[in-house]
């Protein structure tokens, strides 16, 4: 805790720290996984795609699309 004045208190919070070798070891892990699963027939190549992919974490339900980019001409 430090403090910067006498009705002001800053309370530092401990930063989550990552291993890189524990983060490869479960990203490994995970790939053994999803082998099992579609060589147990549990899951196509597909959904193992689908399920992993960049966006498989958002819920659709709660995206929208706030803006789009336009593209004007400019005359030189």
């Amino acid at each position: 805790m430090i403090n910067l004045c006498p009705w002001t208190v800053l309370v530092m919070q401990p930063i989550a720290t990552s291993s890189v070798s524990e983060r490869r070891r479960e990203k490994e892990r995970a790939r053994q996984d999803d082998l099992v699963r579609i060589e147990q027939g549990l899951e196509t190549p597909a959904e193992v795609r689908d399920r992993n992919g960049l966006f498989s974490a958002l819920d659709p339900s709660r995206v929208r699309l706030v803006g789009r980019r336009r593209r004007i001409a400019l005359d030189v």
